[in-house]
């Protein structure tokens, strides 16, 4: 396992600090140190994802690999798989032709800078880069039609560039923006929140916000309840800032409440938690709040 250790001095404090430059109070420089943990990459053996434990009922068993650095996948109703790669901005087609439980045809279907976030329905698959969603058609072989652009104006990117899309049960597409940065004001309104769009690209409007970098979200199936994963602020140490299991309603503001820092002094950003603001529990799930 890499461990890497940074220090961190007042100018990356520069935007908590500026906060209380608006108050007309005297900034803190401090300086902290933090760490990063990178496990070592191994090769996953038949040996080693058979050592993975899953809930019962279910088996892990490797369907494809050699595929560089997947990052989202969506399944259509026949059982082809679509996995996205940011870094290449590729989507990749897997497909079991014979049954047996393996990816036997590889084939890359599409190419645009950035490509992450996918989602299917009735035949589409849409896709989401930085600033772009894409729609195009599902061939019967799983390939492609053309890519058409529903919007290429989406906010900045900045620190959380990885949009991710996901159909709501009203059928209508959403889409999560990340923040801009690690803990700041944003320059754009639909920057930090969860879109909504219509399929046909139309009504684009914002349901929620507050939301630092809400990478996976999903409906329940039964309660239609909206769960969001949200990505918690860096470099308060290595203990805080854990991240949040979000119930997301209509018109919530997850917010960031202003904190104090223990170590530094220095005005940060911490999430509303269950039990009031700046106070996170291990596993907890936070519900975000209409304003």
């Amino acid at each position: 396992m890499l461990i890497r250790t940074y220090t961190l001095t007042a100018a990356a404090l520069l935007t908590a600090l500026s906060v209380l430059a608006q108050n007309d109070q005297k900034g803190v420089a401090a300086s902290y140190q933090g760490n990063l943990f990178k496990p070592t990459q191994v090769e996953a053996t038949d040996a080693r994802v058979a050592q993975l434990k899953a809930p019962a009922g279910f088996t892990v068993t490797k369907f494809a690999d050699q595929l560089g650095r997947p990052r989202m996948l969506v399944v259509a109703p026949n059982g082809d798989v679509y996995v996205s790669n940011r870094n290449k901005g590729t989507i990749t087609l897997l497909r079991d032709t014979n049954k047996d439980g393996k990816a036997d045809l590889v084939k890359q279907v599409a190419q645009r800078p950035d490509l992450h976030g996918m989602a299917l329905r009735n035949g589409m698959l849409y896709l989401a880069a930085v600033r772009e969603v894409y729609a195009a058609d599902v061939r019967t072989d799983g390939t492609l039609g053309e890519l058409k652009t529903l919007y290429k104006d989406l906010p900045d990117a900045g620190q959380h560039p990885n949009r991710t899309l996901n159909f709501g049960p009203d059928g209508k597409l959403y889409l999560s923006v990340g923040s801009t940065c690690n803990s700041c004001k944003e320059p754009n309104k639909e920057n930090a929140t969860l879109l909504e769009i219509k399929p046909d690209g139309s009504g684009r409007r914002v349901v929620a916000k507050g939301l630092r970098n809400t990478i996976g979200f999903a409906w329940h199936p039964t309660t239609k309840v909206l769960y969001g994963m949200d990505h918690g602020i860096d470099w308060l140490g290595d203990e805080e800032q854990r991240e949040e299991l979000n119930a997301i309603k209509e018109g919530a503001d997850v917010r960031a409440v202003r904190g104090q820092n223990r170590e530094t002094e220095a005005a940060v950003y911490r999430p509303l938690g269950p039990h009031g603001p700046g106070v996170q529990h291990r596993g907890a799930i936070s519900e975000g709040v209409p304003t």
